[in-house]
């Protein structure tokens, strides 16, 4: 049974002093340097092999086919299975933990709930954005580590959505901005030949695991603080 966070007694979650963009993105970096070839493979994968197998598909048996639309929909199915051990790998690297390219596939038991978390978050910022688009966005940021929290373990499908609310408290205007970051970053990324978004990809993933641990730590009673260790 997945353990939920409890929030402190007192009113830590105002505190947004120790969630700095600059932070975010310097403490990414060190977590994410020495493990670049690990990220760059996994990030090989998650992309590459999704699009190998819908476009073998597509040579097979025709775009237009039934067949094609089934192994379309397989492939989809699968860059998100591949995304959930993403972030494993990138919430264990800003922990200082070993990460392997076989990370991204030990999630299995996670799937289904991985599958109708997505779901549910996807219909309420899709619901927010036909009102005037703007509830959709701070839906989108509410929300955003509820991914993490129920891959990392730390609360079932529901209460994701609760304590993601309550990381993100007073942070949101920081996360917009960050989230622009991210974007610049991986568009830099692209524009180095595309190369480069091998490694700007896999690296906004681990920013944005030290977004997920930082907020953490404000709500847990016992913080963890992010440990960067280097890897042999």
């Amino acid at each position: 049974m997945a353990q939920t966070a409890e929030a402190p007694a007192t009113n830590q979650t105002n505190n947004v002093a120790g969630f700095d963009i600059g932070t975010v993105l310097s403490k990414g970096w060190e977590a994410f340097k020495p493990r670049i070839g690990t990220f760059v493979v996994a990030t090989l994968i998650w992309v590459f092999v999704p699009a190998l197998i819908s476009w073998g598909a597509e040579i097979a048996f025709g775009k237009d086919s039934l067949l094609y639309s089934l192994i379309d929909v397989s492939t989809q199915l699968v860059s998100l299975y591949i995304s959930m051990g993403l972030i494993k790998m990138s919430i264990a690297a800003v922990r200082g933990e070993q990460v392997s390219v076989g990370d991204l596939f030990k999630n299995a038991d996670k799937f289904v709930g991985y599958l109708g978390l997505n779901f549910l978050m996807g219909v309420a910022i899709v619901i927010g954005i036909l009102f005037f688009i703007i509830p959709g966005i701070y839906l989108a940021f509410r929300f955003m580590f509820a991914p993490y929290l129920y891959i990392d373990g730390k609360a079932g499908v529901i209460d994701s959505f609760k304590l993601s609310g309550v990381m993100t408290d007073g942070v949101k205007i920081k996360l917009f901005i960050l989230g622009w970051l991210f974007i610049f970053i991986v568009m830099l990324g692209f524009m180095a030949l595309a190369v480069g978004f091998l490694v700007a990809m896999p690296y906004v993933a681990v920013a944005s695991a030290m977004a997920y641990q930082l907020l953490l730590n404000r709500i847990n009673q016992k913080p963890q603080e992010p440990a960067v260790m280097p890897t042999n």
